[in-house]
């Protein structure tokens, strides 16, 4: 150990905390000059369009995961982690709060990342969605709603088949078949969709579409169903993995990534397979036009959507919604969520790691089929962080649910301490409302998206190599000289830098926000002071589950 510990300009231990770093933790770095500007815990601004709507219970994790308006336009429904919001769109205000917990059977239940409908029941209207409770279970819940305050209806659960450990519910579709109305329930964990009697539960029929399936629409007839990992592999097929409760086809020579994704044809009445089409990488969101003509796929890994004709179910076209593509050689803008404008000539889609809304204009398809003819994006409207859906109002505004708001900024008092505790977990959830006529800023709005992913920092380094260029730290470039030879990355989850060194005088830290200083951290205390510790630097994931992903990966997809 005395070898290493004198051999400082060769090795170095790393301390980077993946966590949230609140505005007292960020302080020694000069604040946005742009008051509409907000600085994200993990490195990034954000200047969203139109107004942001916040919401949440503080003492939890919040977030916007995906959203519905009503049939009547009077309220938009929000499928939040642990409730259902609702949200007037009269005056853009919260009026009831659904909590999961409220329910014996769905305490300690999460919403899943999107499955959330408005159903017309004789009634009156409800809401349905899935989610995810303890011990496996997993559950479609509906609650009624009457205008001022919801109550639970009907819940369905649904057991985890073979080796997965919850079923784990996603996209649902309520349709009326004759005199009966059929509940379709895509599951992502069984690799399987089902068709319920909607009063009697009955099963009626239960199809496998293929590996992780996730997003559900009816067109022409049929349903189409996105699967994340593709079709099953074949028996004699050697590159496959887990992931996690069965296996998938997977590309070896790209880090055993999957290497591709499907939508299934499924005819309604029975269930049979009746077509399967590869699509792009990590299928998710899929919609079908009001005529069913077409229907629209984000595919959140190929940075790109699908359009499938209905009529023949081939694909149509692929359209890329990447962020400056004639300069851009990186993936990862992570299309999720879509919506088409009212005439159907624009459609919206939720670019997550943009934090934006991409705008296409789309090709007139009721003209012949012309290679000169294509949807092009015209440009991109930025939200809050992590778009997750898009829907557009008959009265021309856009709701932007935003999976992670503004980060994690929240402080809790503890009790042990006069100390505020502020944890990566603990953040509010927003809904961004664009009024379309904002589309006249169209082009000053792609510039501040551009502006706000700092592109150009990430092409610099890929630049050339100089000679004789002093080693530094972090180079400028790939491939210019280091002062280290090697680093030793130690992660602390979900903690901030002053919660746990801000008692180090030597660092930029806030002491009074220190809660696990020396006399309860003594060893990563140690090695700090005999290694060197980093102030104020900051790692892209704001926790745990992406913040690792992107220490080993880069990105984290939805």
């Amino acid at each position: 150990m005395q070898k290493v510990i004198e051999m400082k300009n060769y090795f170095l231990a790393l301390f980077i905390l993946t966590a949230s770093l609140t505005q007292a933790q960020i302080s020694p770095s000069p604040l946005p000059a742009d008051p509409r500007q907000v600085q994200l815990p993990y490195n990034r601004l954000i200047q969203p369009a139109g107004i942001q709507i916040s919401f949440g219970d503080a003492s939890q994790e919040n977030h916007a995961l995906d959203a519905v308006i009503s049939p009547d336009g009077k309220w938009l429904a929000v499928e939040e982690r642990f409730s259902i919001v609702f949200i007037s769109t009269a005056d853009n205000k919260v009026a009831f709060v659904l909590r999961n917990s409220l329910q014996p059977s769905l305490r300690g239940g999460m919403n899943t990342y999107s499955g959330i409908i408005w159903h017309m029941s004789k009634t009156g209207p409800e809401v349905w969605w899935s989610l995810a409770g303890s011990s496996g279970r997993s559950f479609v819940a509906s609650a009624g709603w009457d205008g001022v305050k919801a109550e639970f209806g009907r819940i369905f659960e649904y057991q985890p088949e073979q080796d997965a450990e919850t079923a784990l519910p996603n996209e649902i579709l309520i349709t009326q078949e004759g005199r009966r109305e059929f509940l379709y329930v895509v599951l992502n964990g069984n690799n399987k969709i089902v068709k319920q009697d909607c009063k009697s539960g009955d099963t009626i029929w239960v199809a496998d579409p293929g590996v992780a399936p996730y997003g559900l629409t009816m067109a022409a007839g049929k349903l189409y169903v996105t699967n994340w990992a593709g079709r099953h592999p074949l028996p004699d097929d050697k590159e496959v993995a887990g992931i996690p409760w069965s296996l998938a086809r997977v590309n070896n020579k790209a880090g055993g990534s999957t290497r591709e994704g499907s939508v299934t044809v499924i005819k309604p009445s029975n269930g049979r397979i009746l077509k399967e089409l590869v699509v792009g990488l990590h299928p998710n969101e899929i919609i079908s036009d009001k005529e069913g003509k077409f229907v629209y796929v984000t595919n959140s890994n190929s940075d790109n959507i699908t359009v499938i004709n209905t009529m023949t179910d081939e694909i149509d076209e692929t359209i890329s919604v990447r962020l400056q593509p004639d300069i851009n050689p990186f993936f990862g803008d992570s299309p999720n969520g879509l919506c088409l404008s009212t005439d159907e000539k624009t459609l919206f889609v939720a670019n997550g790691m943009d934090n934006a809304i991409a705008v296409i204009k789309l090709k007139n398809r009721a003209l012949p089929t012309d290679e000169k003819q294509k949807s092009t994006v015209e440009g991109f409207l930025p939200t809050g962080a992590y778009p997750s859906s898009v829907i557009m109002s008959d009265k021309g505004y856009l709701y932007v649910s935003n999976l992670e708001a503004e980060g994690a900024r929240l402080g809790i008092p503890n009790p042990r301490t006069t100390n505020i505790i502020y944890n990566s977990h603990n953040m509010m959830a927003s809904i961004s409302v664009i009024p379309l006529q904002d589309m006249k800023n169209l082009t000053a709005y792609t510039d501040t998206v551009i502006a706000l992913n700092d592109l150009s920092r990430a092409l610099s380094g890929r630049e050339k190599p100089r000679e004789s260029v002093e080693p530094k730290p972090v180079p400028d470039r790939i491939g210019e000289p280091s002062v280290f030879k090697h680093v030793v990355y130690i992660i602390k989850e979900n903690k901030t830098y002053d919660q746990v060194f801000g008692d180090i005088p030597q660092g930029r830290g806030d002491s009074s926000l220190c809660i696990f200083g020396n006399s309860i951290t003594p060893n990563i205390h140690r090695l700090a002071k005999q290694f060197g510790w980093m102030d104020n630097y900051y790692a892209s994931g704001k926790s745990s589950a992406e913040g690792h992903q992107w220490t080993d990966a880069a990105i984290v997809s939805d």
